[in-house]
């Protein structure tokens, strides 16, 4: 959806140009989405991440349909930053549901689909626009914005049928639905007596209340007083995001085979990664508000982007693209130096790497740094699984009970 939203508006601007006098107009959608953004940031661990997307998608619905019908300029810039806003909290929370469900072994892969589908979404968006260009009516650019519907016909339905995150169901003391997702997640008809599965909820469980025991006020945390640095964590999000937006000029006046060649390794990194990586290094009590802040930080970022690139090519010329060639220079060391790897790890793995490694620099920690999963994180997730399983009964944490409990319901339980 955001892959199509984002690039519509040339199939329409040729009609509007005389109208819209000022880019601030053209990117209301992306103020929409920062402050959808800052919607997830709020009511992500309340809703849910699967309900925070429904609200998303309705936005998007309700915000499409306005820009559909419009027969004033008003309504349409009303009609694009609701749009804007539904895409901000879809944007923000999808990364964390990925993160939530998937296990190491195919989030990778998974995040490399998400960015094919927005790729292709992008295509389309272009391919209407192409195909509309010599039509000057209004069906030039109110049939693809009524087309971004059919993108939610499909969504919809599927909202239904996928389950919330086990480890937002564990976060709000669900335990019983959790270990059942968990099971249904795990595939290969697995059941909720399966030890693998019942690891994984052991390990999870564990490592929330470790967190929640650490647990600091949030002045504490945004003074880096805290043992888990989720501030440092949110940074870390937010500058991927950063890095994203303030990596080139959207000009596409350049030459051909450069302009391929740099969105073939623009595809490769900063595409999907900064979108998932929020989402996969903050600790789960901070992982919604992570990925909505870096996801503002994205849309606040392409809006700014937006608003001073005419004014410095104009003032500039060829000179204004060497500021994003020497960004992206810099962009390099700082992921070298200051980025842990998140590949082949769960999600609890990453607390381990900011506990136990209070420097900013992480290039010299092995641990941090390499792509397989290290034996350090295996050794404490053992011991996670080990505390958790040693728990009396009357902590709500799993063993014998929970099982019965499932396993004598009709597993109709809806999640």
């Amino acid at each position: 959806m955001a892959g199509f939203h984002n690039n519509i508006t040339g199939t329409w601007l040729i009609a509007l140009i005389t109208l819209l006098d000022g880019s601030y107009k053209l990117t209301t959608s992306q103020l929409g989405a920062f402050f959808g953004a800052i919607g997830a940031f709020l009511l992500g661990d309340k809703l849910g991440r699967r309900r925070t997307i429904a609200l998303g998608v309705l936005c998007n619905v309700i915000g499409s349909v306005l820009q559909t019908f419009s027969w004033q300029l008003p309504q349409m810039i009303v009609g694009r930053l609701v749009n804007g806003i539904g895409i901000g909290l879809v944007s923000s929370m999808s990364p964390v549901y990925l993160s939530e469900c998937a296990s190491s072994r195919i989030r990778g892969m998974l995040l490399a689909v998400g960015a094919c589908c927005n790729t292709g979404c992008f295509c389309v968006a272009n391919w209407i626009a192409y195909g509309l260009a010599h039509d000057h009516s209004a069906f030039q650019w109110r049939f693809p914005l009524a087309f971004q519907l059919i993108f939610f016909f499909f969504v919809t339905p599927i909202l239904f049928m996928v389950p919330e995150s086990p480890r937002w169901l564990l976060l709000m003391g669900r335990d019983e639905e959790a270990l059942l997702v968990l099971s249904r997640l795990a595939g290969n008809v697995k059941t909720v007596e399966d030890t693998a599965v019942m690891n994984e909820f052991n390990s999870i469980k564990a490592a929330i209340r470790l967190e929640r025991e650490d647990a600091v006020p949030l002045m504490d945390v945004l003074c880096h007083r805290d043992k888990a640095q989720n501030f440092r964590r949110l940074i870390l999000g937010c500058g991927t995001q950063f890095m994203q937006q303030f990596r080139y000029a959207q000009m596409g006046k350049v030459a051909t085979a450069m302009f391929i060649l740099y969105h073939v390794f623009f595809g490769l990194g900063y595409a999907s990664v900064p979108w998932v990586y929020s989402a996969e290094v903050s600790s789960l009590g901070w992982r919604t508000r992570g990925a909505a802040a870096a996801t503002s930080i994205n849309w606040l970022g392409g809006f700014a982007v937006v608003q001073f690139t005419k004014v410095g090519l104009e003032n500039l010329q060829w000179r204004f693209f060497l500021m994003f060639a020497i960004m992206c220079f810099a962009f390099s060391p700082v992921v070298y130096l200051f980025y842990p790897e998140t590949a082949n790890r769960t999600l609890e793995d990453m607390d381990q790497i900011f506990i136990h490694n209070p420097s900013a620099f992480v290039f010299k920690n092995k641990a941090a740094t390499q792509s397989q999963r290290p034996q350090l994180f295996k050794d404490a997730e053992t011991a996670r699984i080990a505390q958790a399983s040693g728990t009396p009964s009357e902590s709500v944490l799993p063993g014998t009970e929970i099982k019965e409990k499932i396993t004598s319901q009709e597993r109709t339980l809806e999640v």
